[in-house]
């Protein structure tokens, strides 16, 4: 399975689709993929996924990452 920042973008559309719905650029979207999707985002990620990825998934993948499981 892959990791729920690539669903999301898939899910919004496409990078494309998921930088401008989102309003970041492509270089906060590159740290949001070594960093994780900060507390901040993440609901706005679930709204543009419609749910398809919820805003918990991407914060627990984000504490993961920090703590190396991932």
């Amino acid at each position: 399975m892959s990791d729920p920042l690539s669903r999301a973008i898939e899910a919004a559309g496409g990078l494309d689709a998921f930088i401008t719905g989102i309003g970041i650029s492509s270089r906060t979207l590159a740290d949001w993929r070594r960093y994780g999707v900060p507390d901040t985002r993440c609901l706005a990620v679930e709204r543009a996924t419609k749910g398809v990825v919820t805003a918990q998934e991407l914060a627990v993948h984000r504490v993961d990452r920090l703590r190396g499981a991932a």
